[in-house]
């Protein structure tokens, strides 16, 4: 992953997007709004400037509408993002810059919340996004601890990229991968692809080196 400055992001609240947003005002979520929508190859680094500044002023909530009004304003079918470039290209520096954040899983699911994620929504908006097989491990376990529907759909995604991920463990980080064996191993219906990642962790030359948290999520018990 870059190695570019991630934007800190503090806990979010779990607040449905039709109820009033208390830490910034009507007026703010709208600008986001128009910004996004009329965002062009033009005014991109303008637009840009505009959205940084009204994050740095209104913090978290005003973060998380922009991933959202990203979200919903990018057709995930236009593979090559023909149509909408520069909301893309936007898109995809936002998730970049929270996807190493602690609590990476509930701003990702707040984002997606209320959106169908069936048809391999989340495939095609990777995509779309040239996501890294390591940061689709990520959202995909960040939706995995989302609501029912959310949830399913990202153990769906999931279990697809853990055999890819099995020849290569060296693309994550440890983080990244003792967050995936714990998930694995505390929940129901991953008996195949923990195997799969037990076997590839465990043959791995440099699991001598793994740390205590992550070996001991490798024992078979």
């Amino acid at each position: 992953m870059s190695s570019r400055h991630k934007r800190k992001v503090s806990k979010s609240t779990n607040t449905p997007w039709n109820s009033n947003l208390s830490n910034f005002s009507f007026i703010v979520s709208s600008q986001i709004k128009y910004l996004v929508s009329n965002i062009n190859k033009k005014n991109f680094r303008n637009t840009v400037t505009e959205l940084d500044q009204l994050i740095l002023h209104y913090g978290n909530d005003a973060s998380l509408y922009l991933l959202r009004c990203l979200i919903e304003q990018t057709d995930v079918t236009d593979t090559k993002g023909n149509k909408d470039s520069q909301r893309v290209m936007l898109l995809s520096q936002q998730l970049c810059q929270i996807m190493d954040s602690p609590n990476f899983a509930s701003i990702i699911y707040q984002a997606l919340e209320g959106i169908e994620l069936k048809d391999d929504y989340v495939g095609q908006l990777s995509k779309l996004l040239k996501l890294t097989l390591a940061q689709q491990i990520q959202i995909g376990l960040g939706l995995s601890q989302g609501p029912q529907e959310v949830a399913v759909e990202g153990q769906k995604f999931l279990k697809s990229k853990v055999s890819d991920l099995a020849l290569n463990l060296t693309i994550v980080s440890e983080d990244v991968l003792h967050n995936l064996l714990y998930f694995l191993r505390t929940h129901e219906g991953f008996s195949k692809q923990r195997t799969t990642l037990l076997k590839a962790v465990q043959s791995s030359e440099s699991v001598k080196d793994l740390p205590p948290t992550i070996t001991a999520l490798c024992s078979n018990d």
